[in-house]
């Protein structure tokens, strides 16, 4: 039986977390149908047993969605690359998008009170048996394929490669579809469903862009960007603690614009 998954890993500089990755992968209680890596430069192109796609030089952290477009798989995983899933995490993702129709996260933010300077944290860092609606999800992200048209239209900061597109993805489906944003269950004692059970272990190292200099200003200049455009945040809807819950109000009151 098909899956209908495609999951596409990143690579830039820490390639020694790839062969985890693609252990774990293909390890999934839900097979993926494909596997691929996009390797952005400088470093030469790993060598595995799966499709490379390989830039010469670092193209940031926003090309890749687009070249999910060439998948023909309903659904869509990406991961980051320090990132490395539980063997359910896809059979998690498909659960909760059948009851939670939007962008499933193996982490999640909300700004508690509209700027970046308060946020709280769900998905891998706050493990809880609950889905979770959050404002934007990293990490890992898993879709529908075709929501991409939206994330390729809608307008994006100028000059800023390589951050972003965690925003991005979840300001367009929120603004073109009436789409939310998710974690999906991060049960405390079951590693088997979450999205990245290395946690800050790998993404904390001298590689993190976070720990890069200027990069949290860029991703202040990002969430200004998409809030002079309207983007709604659950603390502007009420008690976010309240509608972070999925079922706390329905779908049509997250909606800016909605598709032709």
């Amino acid at each position: 039986m098909r899956s209908g998954i495609s999951v596409l890993l990143t690579t830039h500089r820490r390639l020694q977390y790839l062969p985890g990755q693609l252990e774990a992968v293909c390890a999934q209680t839900v097979s993926p149908e494909r596997i691929v890596v996009w390797h952005d430069g400088p470093l030469p192109a790993p060598k595995v047993p799966v499709p490379v796609v390989a830039a010469s030089h670092n193209l940031g952290v926003w090309p890749r969605f687009l070249f999910c477009l060439e998948f023909d798989t309903e659904y869509v995983c990406v991961l980051d690359d320090d990132t490395i899933p539980g063997p359910r995490w896809l059979e998690n993702c498909l659960a909760t998008m059948a009851k939670h129709e939007g962008l499933i996260g193996a982490a999640g933010i909300i700004f508690a009170n509209g700027t970046r300077k308060h946020r709280e944290m769900f998905g891998w860092r706050l493990p809880g048996t609950e889905v979770r609606r959050v404002d934007i999800v990293g990490h890992g992200w898993f879709f529908r394929r075709d929501w991409l048209r939206w994330y390729a239209w809608e307008p994006r900061p100028k000059g800023i490669t390589t951050a972003g597109e965690d925003y991005h993805f979840s300001v367009s489906l929120q603004k073109h579809l009436g789409l939310a944003s998710y974690t999906a269950p991060h049960p405390p004692q079951d590693k088997s469903l979450w999205g990245s059970t290395q946690g800050m272990r790998y993404g904390n190292d001298r590689q993190a862009l976070y720990r890069t200099r200027g990069e949290e200003e860029k991703k202040c200049v990002v969430h200004d960007f998409y809030r002079r455009g309207g983007w709604k945040l659950l603390c502007e809807l009420g008690d976010w603690q309240t509608l972070s819950r999925p079922d706390a109000f329905p779908r049509s009151q997250v909606v800016l614009r909605k598709a032709a």
